[in-house]
């Protein structure tokens, strides 16, 4: 496993996986390794800096609350940067066994600030983009085929979405004897992707890069109000190599 920094130098044709927190990151990198499999690209994923809110609480101020009494206690940083260290690695070590499994080229970024606007930073015109959602716990999927998943994906006469068109056909097409046939359901983009959860009783969400790049702060919303999700966003028809389902 490679670990960098995001300012380091970027590839072209990518999976870039954003993880909101260790809960997502095993059905994010078991989703990102299919994609980039399938694509053979390699996969970045990103994940949010936690070392600092170790360093935020060593500040004299900032104190913790026992679980078991209740009463208030200095915050342990020590404590917490062992434990953030730890779940780093725990992520690390699972994505490098999924991607070896797969011949996929993988390695880690950690980013400080915002993860979704550091994302779209990072990506290229290449470059597909898989979000996990930071609402509430997630349901256990690992280990399930991406097809066995309900997918949908925002349409609405944007040429761009011909390209999330085909991703999410991609996911639906391996699906079971049972589930064949389904097709990914077409959701009407609204006013706005906050608006889009629910609208979207889906497990993924596929959607142009135009409409990420038109909606950032539309897109944030999505993530933080949207639960048990995953978002992709893809580049346009013409970079993704797809043909029209």
């Amino acid at each position: 496993m490679t670990t960098k920094t995001a300012s380091e130098g970027e590839v072209r044709g990518r999976v870039l996986v954003a993880v909101p927190d260790a809960s997502a990151a095993d059905e994010l990198f078991e989703l990102g390794v299919h994609l980039a499999a399938r694509r053979q690209h390699a996969l970045l994923a990103l994940v949010r800096d936690a070392m600092e809110l170790a360093v935020a609480g060593a500040l004299p101020f900032v104190y913790e609350v026992d679980r078991c009494t209740g009463s208030l206690r200095p915050f342990d940083s020590a404590a917490a940067a062992r434990a953030i260290a730890r779940l780093a690695r725990d992520c690390e070590r699972r994505l490098a066994e999924l991607a070896a499994a797969r011949r996929v080229r993988a390695a880690v970024a950690r980013v400080s600030g915002g993860l979704t606007d550091a994302a779209l930073a990072a990506r290229s015109a290449d470059d597909l983009l898989l979000l996990g959602t930071a609402g509430g716990p997630a349901r256990r999927r690992v280990g399930r085929h991406p097809a066995s998943r309900r997918v949908g994906v925002l349409t609405g006469g944007n040429d761009d979405d011909l390209a999330a068109l085909a991703v999410a056909a991609e996911l639906v097409e391996g699906a079971s004897e049972r589930a064949a046939g389904h097709a990914p359901m077409r959701i009407p983009a609204p006013s706005s992707l906050a608006l889009a959860a629910p609208l979207a009783a889906v497990d993924i969400l596929v959607l142009s890069w135009r409409r990420a790049e038109a909606d950032p702060v539309g897109l944030q919303r999505l993530l933080e109000v949207a639960r048990d999700m995953m978002v992709i966003v893809v580049p346009s028809l013409a970079r993704s190599g797809h043909a029209l389902p």
